[in-house]
């Protein structure tokens, strides 16, 4: 089990990921198409509940509109 802190930085990277979505007008099912993954990754990532959101962290970045900078705290 994750550590209390570990959970809350994956919790702020899935707060992150919802505001920039909902920023560019994406729903999760279109997300999750643009990077190749279900609706339901998507989700689990804004929830911090996935890590695996590092793996795309240059496309997840094009499709929302953000620099690496945006999620360079965690």
């Amino acid at each position: 089990m994750r550590d209390a802190e570990s959970k809350a930085a994956l919790q702020r990277v899935g707060r992150q990921i919802r505001d920039a979505r909902k920023r560019v007008d994406l729903s999760q099912s279109q997300l999750g198409a643009r990077l190749g993954v279900t609706q339901s990754v998507v989700s689990d990532w804004e929830r911090g509940e996935l890590e695996s959101w590092r793996d795309y962290m240059e496309p997840l970045c094009r499709a929302l509109g953000v620099t690496t900078g945006y999620f360079a705290a965690v």
